[in-house]
């Protein structure tokens, strides 16, 4: 039976002690300068781009969407438009997102622990990651979200980038593969979920980002 195509972006699931993630994040702050669509699911890293409007309120680490090669700051598990939560908009309570184009600014509340293991589906390539590269490092995709959860809201597109070869190579990419999702429904080809550890964590890595300027 094929895999279900339902991109979700990156799950928090379990710890490599083996214990469960408990839910728990920390506080990171999306200026309203910042013109990416932020959602559940979606990696971050540093904004660089927010040098005259650094938070000096609340001394909190500007984000971004996170690129491939990116040095990770964690994975978002709720976004809101108020700092100590809920996570929510109380202007526009439909929305579980950060929009493109912010009025104000927006709080996400990131999975940031470097020991968590995270679920994410692979696209679908013209070749499918094999068994073989369990252990290996591989890339994400930011592709288009197509889950609609309800009216306004949205979660994380981002994919395990599946390449013309299969083959994943660099030690710098971001994610470990570490096998599949042990469930009835999942199986090794398009759209597989794998388990994955960011490689490149914020909070696991000694570089750290460049000073704003």
């Amino acid at each position: 039976m094929a895999n279900p195509n339902k991109a979700f972006g990156f799950k928090p699931v379990k710890t490599i002690t083996g214990a469960d993630w408990d839910g728990r994040g920390n506080t990171y702050w999306i200026s309203k300068s910042n013109t990416d669509v932020i959602r559940v699911g979606d990696p971050v890293t540093k904004d660089m781009a927010i040098t005259t409007a650094i938070d000096t309120k609340y001394g909190t680490l500007p984000i971004k969407l996170a690129g491939s090669t990116a040095q990770i700051v964690g994975v978002v598990v709720a976004v809101g438009a108020t700092r100590t939560g809920p996570y929510a908009d109380p202007m526009d309570l439909t929305k579980n997102y950060a929009p493109a184009t912010k009025s104000k600014d927006y709080w996400a509340l990131v999975c940031d622990d470097q020991n968590v293991i995270y679920e994410i589906q692979e696209e679908k390539g013209t070749l499918q990651i094999a068994g073989s590269y369990i252990g290996c490092n591989q890339i994400f995709v930011a592709d288009t979200p197509a889950t609609t959860l309800a009216a306004g809201q949205t979660i994380s597109g981002y994919q395990l980038a599946c390449t013309t070869t299969g083959a994943p190579a660099a030690t710098t990419f971001d994610v470990k593969l570490l096998g599949l999702a042990q469930r009835s429904d999942n199986t090794y080809g398009a759209y597989a979920k794998w388990l994955v550890k960011l490689t490149q964590p914020m909070m696991g890595t000694t570089a750290g980002f460049a000073i704003q300027s």
